[in-house]
């Protein structure tokens, strides 16, 4: 019995380390398998008969338990990225209208430039951007503020056409040599960040976003999220 302790605490030390690290991520994931490791040994050298049995049982119900919950995970996610059928949500046509005219105001004539985007024109953008192959129907922005001078990021809630999940996702925005991108740092659905792959997929329906906070192909220095509004400063050739 005391081998079977060890041997099912490993398995389960192993299964609850899968569950952490697509949760609290990686660091959390060798905590709890190290700890479970080491009281399944304990258990197994000093727990008495009447303990061990528990400790099978605690184990078992963790193993099932932890299977569940991923394949329960897997199948929403999945069934979100995998869901097309139906029409993104249209852009608002005043916030849209906005927007294209702030572009085209900051960069009209060559020389510097200042453009200044808010939220709902960010999120017009965006959604005009979506092609009706997406799996998404909508995305919502909130532009944060950053602290201690620096650059804040994109708060940014992500509706599926599954209705499903929604996901939530956290940007900045990065500027190297003269043009600017939009950088995902964490995208979560629930309690389970998603997959890199899957981040790349969204990543793609940024394409409008990113080229227009590129300047239309002029030289970008500087952005800066604020609260409510994004500023690109550079210049047109």
């Amino acid at each position: 019995m005391r081998f079977v302790a060890v041997l099912l605490g490993i398995v389960a030390a192993l299964a609850g380390a899968v569950v952490s690290a697509i949760t609290i991520g990686e660091t959390g994931a060798i905590v709890v398998f190290l700890l479970l490791v080491g009281t399944s040994v304990l258990a197994a050298v000093a727990g008495s008969r009447a303990f061990l049995t528990r400790f099978l049982a605690a184990a078992g119900v963790l193993v099932v338990g932890s299977i569940a919950f991923v394949a329960w995970q897997a199948a929403l996610i999945m069934g979100a990225f995998s869901t097309t059928d139906g029409t993104a949500a249209p852009a608002d046509p005043a916030a849209l209208a906005s927007a294209q005219v702030a572009i085209a105001s900051a960069l009209v004539m060559p020389g510097p430039f200042t453009l200044f985007l808010e939220d709902r024109e960010i999120e017009a953008v965006i959604q005009e951007g979506l092609s009706d192959d997406s799996p998404i129907e909508r995305v919502a922005v909130a532009t944060v503020e950053g602290s201690d001078g620096e650059s804040g990021s994109l708060h940014m809630v992500v509706h599926f056409k599954s209705g499903s999940v929604t996901a939530d996702v956290i940007a900045t925005v990065e500027v190297a040599d003269g043009s600017a991108e939009v950088i995902l740092e964490r995208m979560s659905m629930g309690l389970v960040t998603v997959p890199a792959s899957l981040r790349d997929e969204f990543s793609g329906s940024l394409d409008d976003l990113n080229a227009v906070l590129g300047g239309d192909g002029a030289f970008v220095e500087r952005v800066t999220v604020g609260d409510g509004v994004v500023v690109v400063e550079g210049y047109r050739p």
